[in-house]
This record gives structure tokens, sequence and C-alpha cells, in this order.
């Protein structure tokens, strides 16, 4: 068991699961603006600065909620590829600044580092929270009452394979 307490296979990386990701979170963006879509479209009775708040949660929950999402589906632990198709999209919506004649949206690398970084930062432990769920890593505090009550003393949390392995014998 490594030091993020992950207990089931990982991969190697794969660039497939980064641009599913990628597509997982825009989905996941698309999904949260329809919930979200009364709150928005009330424009006319809400300050624009209310409009742009509401925009970023959608944003930023996207990058958590798809990142979570992949973290259920994927085969396996999937914990970089979320994190780098979240920085992927936020690349990609960063490229219309080439296109788009307004200062707003001009590129930058300071504005993609930090845009992407938290992209990725929301989209890996959205991973890490649904590679939990799938019981496939353990929470930090299983690691700490591991380590304090010492490996092999039976009080481990049990997982899939260990339930397996009893079966088996």
């Amino acid at each position: 068991m490594s030091d993020l307490g992950i207990t089931g296979k990982t991969h190697p990386f794969s660039w497939t699961w980064v641009f599913i990701a990628a597509g997982v979170i825009t989905v996941a963006e698309l999904a949260i603006a329809l919930a979200l879509a009364p709150a928005v479209l009330t424009g006319r009775l809400a300050s624009p600065m209310l409009q742009m708040r509401l925009q970023m949660i959608m944003h930023l929950a996207s990058f958590y909620a798809g990142g979570l999402a992949i973290g259920v589906i994927s085969p396996g632990i999937r914990l970089k590829e979320p994190a780098v198709g979240a920085a992927l999209s936020v690349f990609l919506v960063m490229l219309m600044g080439i296109f788009m004649p307004m200062r707003f949206f001009e590129f930058s690398l300071m504005k993609m580092a930090l845009a992407g970084g938290i992209a990725a930062a929301l989209a890996a432990s959205g991973a890490f929270t649904g590679e939990r769920l799938m019981g496939n890593v353990r929470g930090q505090k299983a690691n700490e009452r591991t380590r304090r009550l010492g490996a092999g003393s039976g009080l481990e949390v049990p997982t899939s394979s260990s339930f397996t392995s009893n079966i088996k014998r």
C-alpha cells in the first residue's frame, strides 16, 4: 500500500483517459448548468456579479464532479488523468484568447498555470474521492490508524481482496 492509501490496482498513465476526463468535465459542467439554469437565467433580476459567481461555482464544481465521475467509472485507479484532463480543458478555453479580440481573453502563461493548477487540484481531489468511494484508496484517517496500530495487527480496514482471499482458504 502506498502513502496515499492505494489498495487497488494501478495502471500506467493513459492519454485516452485524459481525453475522456476532459469530455466528462464538459458534460458535468453542462449538467450543473442545467441545474443552475433558473438562477442564471434570472439575470434580469440579479446583478452581473451574482451571475459571474454562479458561473464560477458551476465551472469549478464541474472539475471536481468530472474527477469524481472518472474515479468511479474508470477501471483501477486513475488519479493523474482527471487532473491532466482538467488542465487540458482549461488550456482549450485559454486558446480562445488567440481568436478573441478582447484583452480579457488574452492568453498568458500565468493565467494558464493558475487556472490549470486549480482545475487539476479539483479534478484530482474529485478522482481521489471517487476512488475512495469505490474502495480503491483508503482515507487519510485509515492510514493513520494503520500506522498507529501497526500493520498486521488485524485491525486494518478490510478490502475486497482480503475478503476474497479469506473465502478461498
